[in-house]
């Protein structure tokens, strides 16, 4: 956590962008209408997308240039030197390095076959994009059982599922995931276990779900650390635990997941309150506000407004003031990206005239696109159902 202390005052700075200058409830705030926010389609998400990198020949590129490459694999590793790290990128030497990994590719280099694959797909080459043989290339590698060709492969068999079946990409990813330890397999065990969760070219299964997020897990893959702790707190396949969970979030929190640290920030900030407790949950919403969680930018706004931050300083330095109306435009921004719990609270700033004249109606407004975007205070409020994607 000393890492995330000391991005602390650096994340703070970026809500008070608008100095200090002071502001009272009856001051006019809030400009953005509910007719600027633009209904996208959503649903409930508990835990992330998978995502999806085409560039993990990335993994393979030595620091240094390995000495006397000589085998397929040093061959394969200088030329990636050469072209992605060599210092003054000597164009003789960049054009020999494309040369020798098109040669290790048609020669069968499963490695160099992807890396191929990924020329053609993006139009890196001289000839321009061919998505055609893009997909031929990571197939030659998947044929290899190659974890890079399987899931690239898979990303391109998105198929219908029915009658319980699962898709040619699942089937894929599930070779790629047991295929050996790249991180292309973590990725492929996240993404099937993703699949099976939401019901997506899967049917929904949450007892799959754990089995491949496990395998995830046992890659280091911090995703599937988050998912796993996920699955544990509330049940979802086994008995619920929030004590198993808890030190599975800690540790994906350690390692950078912002999801991780909302959760923890939300557990520390439920149950007997007590300074210790609030501080910490603080700590953990810094931490998720720098990993770009929305959750996060908008609980430290209301602690701003509502005055109620559990700490005056960081490691040893004052926390700066923020201006009431960079807090308000932080909510106006966070309802702008269809966050539902700004724009319920643009709503209820509307049915009581703060920051903005009273105005009951448009109030309902707010609470409707609150309701659109799967809030469920919107929920009590309006006495309505969550739309069916947010069930």
């Amino acid at each position: 956590m000393i890492m995330v202390w000391r991005a602390c005052a650096f994340a703070l700075l970026i809500l008070s962008l608008g100095g200090t200058a002071a502001a009272d409830e009856s001051t006019t705030l809030i400009s953005l209408r509910p007719e600027q926010i633009i209904i996208k389609p959503g649903r409930k998400e508990p835990v992330d997308r998978p995502r999806y990198y085409y560039d993990l020949y990335q993994a393979d590129i030595p620091e240094t240039l390995p000495v006397e490459p000589v085998s397929e694999d040093d061959r394969y590793r200088a030329a990636l030197f050469h072209l992605y790290r060599s210092s003054g990128q000597n164009i003789q030497a960049v054009a020999d390095a494309r040369t020798t990994l098109v040669t290790l590719a048609e020669a069968g280099h499963a490695a160099a076959q992807v890396w191929y694959g990924v020329q053609w797909e993006f139009g890196r080459l001289p000839q321009g994009r061919d998505t055609r043989k893009a997909v031929g290339w990571y197939q030659r590698a998947a044929d290899q059982e190659y974890a890079d060709g399987l899931l690239l492969l898979g990303m391109h068999r998105h198929t219908a599922v029915s009658d319980g079946e699962v898709s040619e990409s699942i089937r894929l990813w599930r070779r790629a995931a047991v295929a050996g330890d790249r991180p292309s397999s973590a990725t492929a065990a996240y993404a099937v276990g993703w699949s099976y969760f939401h019901g997506e070219n899967a049917p929904r299964n949450h007892e799959r779900a754990l089995h491949w997020w496990r395998r995830g897990l046992e890659l280091g893959h911090v995703p599937s650390r988050y998912a796993v702790a996920y699955m544990t707190e509330f049940g979802l396949a086994s008995k619920a635990s929030l004590r198993a969970a808890l030190p599975l979030y800690q540790q994906a929190a350690e390692e950078g997941d912002g999801r991780a640290a909302v959760r923890l920030a939300q557990i520390y900030e439920r149950g007997t309150p007590s300074r210790g407790r609030a501080e910490q949950a603080f700590r953990y919403w810094i931490q998720a506000m720098g990993s770009g969680r929305p959750e996060a930018r908008f609980r430290i706004a209301r602690y701003f407004e509502t005055d109620t931050l559990p700490v005056t300083e960081i490691d040893g330095e004052p926390i700066p003031g923020i201006a009431l109306a960079q807090v308000i435009e932080t909510y106006q921004a966070l309802a702008r990206d269809g966050f539902a719990p700004a724009l319920y609270l643009l709503g209820t700033f509307c049915e009581q005239g703060r920051y903005t004249a009273k105005d009951p109606e448009l109030a309902g407004q707010w609470y409707e696109l609150a309701l659109a975007f799967g809030s469920e205070q919107a929920v009590l409020k309006l006495g309505k159902p969550l739309p069916p994607a947010f069930r």
